[in-house]
């Protein structure tokens, strides 16, 4: 009987742990994707241009920075992004997004009054905000692009 109970329990191990990917998968799509057919664009920030009570002023425990991915063109003031990362408490930091070919608009910036749209007054990158990362693909699968931002103004 023993014997029979440790094999159930151990099949039972086996089989919990053989749908770990499919699990996670349903709960976390993006991590299902061929990545192989996709282009690569990391994006990386960093506040240490900031003065220290600049950094603290931002509040990066308890309002993130919002680093967004647009088609070329939108904004966060009238559309919803491709991709999108919401980081808490990181004064610099990289991602990658994995994107089809395409032209893609990037936005690194604060939502402090909690609308969820870019307002007048909140933190952003770029010295000029006319001025956004723009990035385009075509026709190769798995091109890399890196943009890395360090210089920030209000909207």
């Amino acid at each position: 009987m023993k014997k029979t109970i440790f094999l159930v329990l151990a099949a039972a191990a086996l089989l919990l742990l053989s749908g770990c990917d499919a699990m996670l998968e349903a709960f976390y799509p993006e991590y299902a994707k061929n990545y192989d057919n996709y282009n690569v664009l990391t994006v990386e920030y960093d506040l240490n241009s900031l003065t220290a009570q600049q950094i603290i002023n931002l509040d990066l425990n308890n309002k993130p920075i919002k680093v967004e991915l647009y088609l070329s063109g939108q904004t966060p003031t009238a559309n919803v992004p491709v991709d999108f990362i919401e980081v808490y408490g990181e004064a610099s930091y990289w991602y990658d997004f994995y994107v089809s070919d395409g032209s893609y608009d990037i936005w690194i910036w604060q939502d402090t009054n909690g609308s969820g749209k870019l307002d007048t007054g909140e933190f952003v990158l770029k010295d000029d905000t006319t001025v956004i990362p723009k990035f385009f693909f075509s026709g190769t699968s798995g091109q890399y692009e890196y943009y890395y931002g360090d210089q920030w103004t209000t909207f």
